[in-house]
């Protein structure tokens, strides 16, 4: 890209470059559970199953291919298994081996970006620990989720000055959200280092995202989700706001760590 102002006493001054990265599309890996053959019935979805539909909700948008999709399963993720991906959403990161965090790890240092759901599996999260020391990150979480009391678990969208990772649909945010109901979460406390899009249960975080790091400019975004893409979590897979929830915090997040680079 090149920008001109009208020519002056000073002809070094009078043009500026700057190099745009341009994509065809994106390379999205996700981290859960691999399936064979033809999708399964919406009452055997699991969480990799809700998240590849959200990226792909119509056979139109897979041939297009702008967004391109590889299921990598969650156990067997470890060291250049997520090369060349621009993203990697993590579906059920209570099976991913330390391996497999030290790959996310290196994918978010090379500028990729990472999303982080929480693991549907029951009883305690012991993957939170491991997952923040090889992102980089100082936010705590409780190992065990609680259950959400009755008539709180209204999604919330904070008022936030200046763009963030939702600013496409925030114009939209406020009539998709209070149609999502929250009944489990992972309590965490976010480090100065975050922002919350999302809340719930007096105030508690549901959905954030890690803020620019200057000690680390090519890091790419964490964004963590503090549900499962589970209906027995939530029923966000089912509601409206899934779709375009999912596709803005891919594209916004992989913009965002490569304007940092």
């Amino acid at each position: 890209l090149r920008a001109e102002i009208d020519r002056d006493a000073n002809p070094r001054d009078n043009a500026s470059w700057a190099v745009l990265d341009v994509r065809d599309k994106l390379r999205v890996a996700i981290v859960g559970t691999r399936r064979f053959g033809a999708r399964p019935r919406l009452a055997e979805f699991g969480p990799t199953d809700w998240l590849r539909l959200a990226l792909e909700p119509t056979d139109e948008q897979s041939r297009e291919q702008q967004i391109e999709i590889e299921v990598i399963d969650a156990a067997r993720t470890e060291a250049g298994a997520l090369a060349g991906f621009d993203a990697v959403i993590v579906a059920e990161p209570g099976r991913v081996r330390p391996d497999g965090w030290s790959a996310i790890g290196e994918l978010r240092r090379r500028g990729g970006a990472v999303l982080i759901a929480a693991s549907p599996r029951a009883g305690a999260q012991l993957w939170t620990e491991q997952a923040m020391s090889s992102l980089g990150l100082e936010w705590s979480f409780e190992r065990d989720p609680v259950e959400v009391a009755a008539g709180t678990g209204t999604l919330g969208a904070p008022v936030l000055d200046g763009d963030d990772l939702l600013w496409f649909v925030r114009g939209e945010l406020a009539e998709l959200v209070e149609t999502v109901s929250v009944d489990r979460l992972l309590t965490l406390q976010p480090g100065s280092d975050a922002t919350v899009l999302l809340t719930c249960a007096d105030d508690q975080p549901v959905l954030l995202a890690s803020a620019p790091n200057p000690a680390s400019p090519r890091a790419g975004q964490v964004i963590v989700l503090s549900v499962a893409v589970d209906l027995g979590w939530t029923d966000l897979p089912a509601r409206p706001l899934m779709v375009p929830l999912v596709q803005e915090l891919v594209r916004s997040s992989v913009g965002a760590g490569a304007s940092h680079t």
